[in-house]
């Protein structure tokens, strides 16, 4: 197959698998064709095809097309695992006042219910139908890690590292930094949210920092019928409109089945790009909301007359990292009054502050974590290895059960932390060369519209270098999360 062929099928691909998402995301059709898809377009993902791409990249450096290839590859080897775990997933239900929850759902109701001992009792029921499926979660991790020996790698990690360029011993040395100049910011945060809940920092568990961090006592601030406008008004003070991106498709259509968080559907860069969301308002769904549009507007921006790899297959860390510049906007007290109209209590600040410092340290102990599971870790050492990781970081309870459940491919943990670097990063930048008011500027839209525009052509180390930084640097980051939350503004 030739090259030109190849990225001509590999973009009808993502393109089939991006629309794909959207109509079952948005709850236009029940179940993903995705086992079909890839089994159209196979061809891609064979296995001599996938060695021939990964002899053509260079040591250290991300290779876009053997990426896709590769994760293809894998993919495919454990589709019908994958495919049996997301429908039983999809299947499951707990019973709750006297009815069934969808599994899926019960995320949502922890980080809603007040009643500690209601809480609890529904974080058991939880975990408990999580572990059921940990047998079918083992035997897919195992198949990948024989398929990565398989294609020349020591380990499933290796190949992450390599393949991604992901660099992951100083990427961790980073954010171990990271963690031991916040600990003190951390604990006195966690400190108040113990005492909030009339308990001890050893007796939370995960659901008691979820109801907390999820700010739902201040959803009044952020009414439903003013999502889309929050994000027009953001378009606006960086000096575009919400019409000018003219390839953007925003679904707010409540339907049944339709995915209960905010997400960007991709189909066609830059032409066809959907944001999709179920109606609501609230501090939570404005925070995944402007998550997703950062996203959005990244892809509406890329050029259209870029190759294809430059174009689509981005570094996932450059969108994660636009996508954060927006969603940290609701921690911006002057965005809020411009954008909104009124600013919350101090306690509204200390709450989303802790929720960032509790994010990057939980994501800094998957990494390490996920280290050993695709390290080559025995497996009857990793609920404990699971559990010893999280709780030197977060230092609450951990349920074991979540070895499995929550590790996504790929070190999935890996590019978001890589995103949060490289966003203090810009923002740090954009502070310096306007003011910590930048939102409000057309000069800032300028300077990301020359970032988005070049989709993925220039690697994370060039546009770190570009903006003043030696590579992805750990002391912007640092900073804010030593630094305590914005009061005022």
């Amino acid at each position: 197959m030739s090259r030109s062929s190849y990225e001509t099928d590999a973009e009808e691909l993502l393109a089939t698998l991006a629309h794909d998402r959207y109509l079952t995301g948005a709850g236009l059709k029940a179940t993903a064709a995705t086992a079909e898809i890839y089994e159209r377009y196979r061809a891609l993902f064979d296995p001599v095809l996938v060695r021939e791409l990964l002899a053509e990249r260079s040591e250290a450096k991300r290779h876009p097309l053997a990426e896709l290839a590769v994760f293809g590859y894998l993919d495919g080897v454990v589709r019908p695992l994958t495919d049996q775990i997301t429908n039983a997933d999809a299947a499951a239900a707990v019973f709750w006042d006297s009815r069934p929850v969808p599994y899926r759902e019960v995320p949502e109701l922890l980080g809603t219910e007040a009643d500690a001992a209601r809480r609890h009792s529904l974080e058991r029921l939880f975990d408990r139908d999580t572990a059921a499926r940990n047998p079918l979660r083992e035997r897919r991790w195992e198949r990948l890690h024989e398929a990565a020996d398989r294609l020349g790698f020591r380990s499933y990690r290796d190949l992450c590292d390599e393949v991604r360029g992901l660099d992951l011993e100083s990427l961790s040395q980073s954010l171990d930094a990271v963690v031991a100049a916040t600990d003190d910011a951390y604990l006195a945060s966690l400190d108040q949210l113990a005492f909030r809940l009339n308990t001890t920092i050893a007796a939370l568990s995960p659901a008691d920092v979820s109801f907390v961090t999820r700010a739902s006592q201040y959803d009044a601030y952020f009414p439903r019928h003013d999502l889309v406008p929050a994000f027009d008004r953001t378009l606006r003070g960086l000096g575009f409109r919400l019409e000018s991106l003219r390839a953007l498709t925003i679904d707010l259509e409540d339907r049944p089945l339709k995915a209960p968080e905010p997400f960007c559907a991709a189909v066609r860069v830059p032409g066809d790009v959907r944001l999709v969301a179920l109606p609501r308002g609230g501090a939570e769904q404005y925070r995944l909301f402007l998550h997703e549009a950062g996203q959005a507007t990244h892809w509406c921006f890329v050029n259209g007359s870029l190759p294809f790899a430059d174009r689509r297959l981005i570094d996932p860390t450059l969108t994660e990292a636009f996508a954060g510049l927006f969603e940290r906007l609701l921690q911006d007290p002057r965005w809020l009054r411009r954008t909104l109209g009124d600013v919350p209590s101090a306690s509204y600040f200390e709450v989303l502050h802790l929720a960032r410092l509790h994010r990057v340290r939980w994501c800094v102990a998957q990494l390490h974590y996920e280290q050993d599971l695709h390290g080559g870790a025995p497996l009857r050492e990793l609920p404990a290895r699971y559990v010893e990781q999280l709780q030197r970081r977060l230092l609450h309870g951990i349920a074991e059960v979540n070895y499995l459940a929550v590790v996504d491919a790929g070190f999935a943990s890996a590019h978001r932390l890589r995103a949060w670097l490289l966003e203090a990063q810009l923002r740090r930048y954009l502070e310096r060369e306007l003011d910590e008011d930048w939102a409000a500027d057309p000069r800032a839209g300028e300077l990301l519209f020359h970032l988005w525009e070049r989709g993925g052509r220039a690697a994370v180390a060039q546009v770190a270098s570009e903006i003043g930084f030696a590579g992805l640097e750990g002391a912007p980051l640092i900073a804010e999360l030593a630094g305590g939350p914005r009061r005022g503004g």
